[in-house]
């Protein structure tokens, strides 16, 4: 139960677009990497139907419907895909700096 709670909530971290790729040209056009691309057409997949990755990574299907029954709708009929948002892209990168920047005022040690 734990495990698919874990990855979930993986999922979830990651289809909100949380994941930055740190560039040197903040204030540019940023588009998403080939990588950051191939991320995106995952989790798509995993919320077009979530049961089939479930079972790709061998998970019980049937367990997680018995241990998430109130995702019982979005488990077997799927969810939207995301897309790209350059807004949203440009806000996790500039608080990726203000991590990173407050990361080395607290642990100047750490490169």
């Amino acid at each position: 139960m734990k495990r698919i709670l874990a990855i979930f909530m993986l999922l979830l971290f990651f289809a909100f677009g949380l994941a930055v790729n740190l560039r040197a040209e903040e204030d540019s056009a940023m588009e998403p990497s080939e990588a950051e691309l191939l991320l995106l057409e995952l989790i798509n997949e995993a919320r077009r139907a979530p049961l089939d990755m479930a079972a790709s990574l061998g998970m019980d299907t049937e367990k997680i419907l018995a241990d998430l029954p109130d995702l019982y709708d979005i488990l077997t009929k799927g969810m939207k895909p995301v897309v790209f948002d350059e807004r949203i892209y440009k806000a996790a990168y500039s608080h990726a700096v203000d991590m990173i920047a407050g990361q080395q005022l607290l642990f100047p040690h750490i490169p």
